[in-house]
């Protein structure tokens, strides 16, 4: 199904149309993958490419892309994946600081026993 038409374009290299549209195999909300190509004489379909179904390669390349770049689930998702990258860079920051006091205290100790022995 057909949900929004996006852009048509012509090749004149090799002859073809391209229509690209966001359709029902589309998990991007955000940008169409879903193309079809026409011979410019005939309106024969020469190509089509679905971002999901076909091949399983490809439907976990669309997956991975569209979660990486937020383009799914609308905004709480995205909203869920940036807290969680401050969850992530704040469990670093209080890593690199517990870090850093254990290697105090460890010299600070060392100072105490060489000064009394």
């Amino acid at each position: 199904m057909v949900k929004q038409e996006e852009r048509l374009r012509y090749d004149p290299g090799s002859g073809t149309w391209q229509l690209r549209a966001l359709t029902s195999l589309d998990v991007n909300e955000r940008y169409p993958g879903t193309a079809v190509w026409f011979d410019d004489r005939t309106g024969a379909l020469v190509q089509f490419h679905g971002p999901t179904g076909h091949a399983q390669g490809n439907t976990l390349t669309t997956w991975v892309d569209a979660i990486h770049f937020g383009a799914v689930f609308g905004w709480p998702f995205r909203l869920l994946i940036a807290v969680l990258g401050l969850v992530v860079a704040g469990l670093s920051l209080s890593g690199v600081w517990i870090w850093w006091g254990k290697g105090r205290r460890r010299r600070v100790a060392e100072v105490v026993a060489r000064s009394t022995s």
